[in-house]
Formats: C-alpha cells, sequence, structure tokens
C-alpha cells in the first residue's frame, strides 16, 4: 500500500529551518563578498558580525527544540529512504579525501610543541574517517535501523567529528578566534552530537527531542559554513574554510543531515481506499454494539490504568448485577445436580431388595419340593 509522508511532528520549527538558513547564507555570502580577509580571517564590514550573531541565534533557537517537545513520546523511527543516497554519497567520498589531507597536513607540519596537538588531532581524525566512511556506506546499503554495526560505526563517527573539531583549533594556520573557524568549529561539535543520538537509534534508545534539536542546529551551522564557501569558491577560486575537501564535507554532512532530520519527523498514514473506508465502517460500527451490550475487561483494564482512584461507578454496578444474575442460576444448576444424585442413590437399596424377594422365592419352592418327596415316600 502507498504511503504519504506528512511531517507534522517538528511543527513550526521545519519553516523556520528553511526561512533562516536562507537568510543567514544570504547574509554570510555578501559578507564574504563585501568584506572579508582571507589571510587574517576576519570581516572587515559589520556585516559579518550581524550575520554571526544571527547565526548564534537561530541556533539557540533551534536547541530548544529539545525543551518544547520534551514531553514527546518517542516512536520508532525509520531512516532508510532514499532521500538519503545521495548525501550519504557525497560525505563517503569526501571522507577518504579529508583523511588523505590531514595525513599530509601532519606529516608537513613542523615538529614542535605548538604544532604537536594539531598534529595528533588530525591523524585521529584521518584515522577515524574510514570507520565514519563505513557508516554512510550502511546508510545506502542497509535498510536495518536497529544495528550493533550501525552503532559501533556511528561511535566512531561522532569521535572522527570531534577529533576534526580539535583540529581545527590547534590548526595555526589561522587565528584562534577567526570568526570563519569558530563557527566551523561549532558545526561540527553539534554534528558529533547528532550522531551521538543517531547511535542511539541503532541501538534501540532513540531519543527524538534532542536527536531533531541537534540535528536541526547542527545542519543550520553547516549550510551558514559551507553554502557561502561553496559559492565563494566558484565565483573567486577562494578558500575560506580549512581545504576544499572539508567543505565538500560540510556541504554533504548539511544534505544528511537536513534529510535525517526530516525521516525522523515523519508520519506515515495509509492511503485510503473505499474499501478500506468501508472495512473501518464495519469494523467501527461492531465494536459500538459490543461496547453497548455491556462493559468489556479491555475497558476495565485501561480505566485501571489510566487513573485507577476514579474509575467509573457504572462500570461496577453492571459487574454486580452480572453477578447476581449469575449466582441463582449457579445455584439451581447446583440443587438439580445434587437432586439427580439423591433419586439415583436408593438404587443400590432395591436391587439388593429384589435379591433378597428371589432368595425367598428360590427358598420356597425348596420347601415345597421336600414335602412333596415325603408325602411320596
Amino acid at each position: 500500500m502507498d504511503m504519504k509522508l506528512k511531517n507534522d511532528r517538528h511543527g513550526i520549527y521545519t519553516p523556520a529551518f528553511y526561512l533562516l538558513t536562507l537568510c543567514a547564507v544570504i547574509l554570510r555570502t555578501v559578507a564574504l563578498f563585501i568584506g572579508y580577509d582571507t589571510v587574517t580571517g576576519y570581516y572587515t564590514t559589520a556585516l559579518g558580525k550581524c550575520a554571526d550573531i544571527f547565526a548564534t541565534v537561530s541556533v539557540l533557537f533551534f536547541l530548544s527544540y529539545a525543551l518544547v517537545h520534551r514531553k514527546d513520546a518517542g516512536h520508532e523511527i525509520s531512516l532508510f529512504s532514499p532521500m538519503a543516497y545521495v548525501p550519504s554519497g557525497i560525505v563517503a567520498v569526501a571522507l577518504p579525501f579529508l583523511s588523505k589531507q590531514l595525513f599530509q597536513a601532519a606529516a608537513g607540519a613542523q615538529e614542535t610543541a605548538r604544532t604537536l596537538p594539531m598534529r595528533a588531532t588530525a591523524i585521529l581524525c584521518a584515522v577515524l574517517a574510514l570507520p565514519a566512511m563505513l557508516f554512510f556506506l550502511l546508510c545506502i546499503l542497509s535498510p536495518r535501523t536497529l544495528s550493533r554495526v550501525r552503532g559501533e560505526c556511528g561511535i566512531l563517527t561522532a569521535l572522527a567529528f570531534a577529533a576534526y573539531a580539535a583540529y581545527l583549533y590547534f590548526n595555526t594556520s589561522l587565528p584562534i578566534n577567526a570568526p570563519g573557524k569558530l563557527t566551523e568549529q561549532c558545526a561540527y561539535l553539534l554534528i558529533a552530537l547528532f550522531f551521538l543520538y543517531e547511535t542511539r537509534i541503532a541501538l534501540g534508545r532513540e531519543c527524538r527531542p534532542l536527536y531533531a534539536a541537534f540535528g536541526f542546529a547542527a545542519a543550520y551551522l553547516a549550510a551558514y559554513t559551507a553554502l557561502p564557501a561553496l559559492i565563494l569558491y566558484f565565483a573567486k577560486d577562494l578558500i575560506v574554510s580549512d581545504s576544499l575537501p572539508a567543505t565538500v564535507l560540510t556541504f554533504g554532512l548539511f544534505l544528511f543531515l537536513l534529510f535525517r532530520v526530516l525521516l525522523a519527523g515523519r508520519k506515515d498514514e495509509a492511503e485510503h481506499t473505499p474499501l478500506t473506508d468501508s472495512l473501518f465502517a464495519l469494523a467501527a460500527a461492531r465494536e459500538e454494539s459490543v461496547r453497548e451490550a455491556g462493559p468489556l475487561p479491555y475497558d476495565i483494564l485501561e480505566a485501571e490504568k489510566n487513573d485507577p482512584d476514579h474509575l467509573p461507578a457504572d462500570i461496577f454496578a453492571d459487574l454486580a448485577e452480572v453477578e447476581d444474575e449469575e449466582e441463582p442460576e449457579s445455584m439451581s444448576q447446583e440443587s438439580t445436580e445434587s437432586g439427580e444424585e439423591e433419586t439415583e442413590a436408593p438404587a443400590p437399596e432395591t436391587d439388593a431388595a429384589e435379591e433378597r424377594g428371589t432368595d425367598n422365592v428360590t427358598a420356597s419352592e425348596s420347601d415345597t419340593e421336600d414335602e412333596e418327596e415325603t408325602k411320596e415316600e
């Protein structure tokens, strides 16, 4: 049966994501074109600062999803969909190139105390990029949501992105507080948190409010980081991020996170046909007729489960009437059975009397024969 997808679980956050992401990307793109120093990594106009402030407020808004929907009961999340094929492929292809670039950065850096953390985090991220690539390949090839292998690879994927955020922090090619560098670090930290909750889904311990909150925030920052950088690269052949593979990876992660969050918020509804409508109508009429006949045990159990101290009084009244009707019937049945047993009980005495009568007749006949023999003699 065909299924219609209705993304009605996220509420206003889905349209707000589209609107805020579009505004933020436009602001940062204009700021990069009109006032950005590629050498120092700072904006030369106030528009860049305004764009960063707007992005910070937007991220806080998306993180509020976990508070607004904290009472939202978890439901079964199905994340296997063709929607995630293309972004998963982009990320799986970009990860080996990023790993190669990180190995080269670690090998080319001078062996000093200042560059030691950068080299260590670069090697760690390059190594963890391989199981991360396996995770995204499993997202394409395997339809199983619950999978221990996917869970283990998800943990390594989260560690890989956290290690890349640490590499950006220790990287000395840009100042430590450069706006673009800070934005990219925050993006990858949120991405790492998102994949921790992705791992919980694979292990059967999903938490949809936090999953969606980190998903929206991470996807927003990934788009805010990658899309203006790609536009500037194709327009002026300038790279404002750490490297081109990193920019492509961030763009692929933006698409992956977006589709993942939309899949987590979808609601599957069966398509209605005249046949299914008629069947549902018949089932509803049958259930209503059964309920009119009296309280069902299921209704009583549900009432006890929901509010055991305030059960409807008519339920107990109906049950008392049913018990009163059943008791006389059971008593009459018991009296009838006892009467039959009493009637059948004297039968052995009758049989004994008949046997005694037969013995008497036999004895009288034998006495008569003896008298006749005596007369003949």
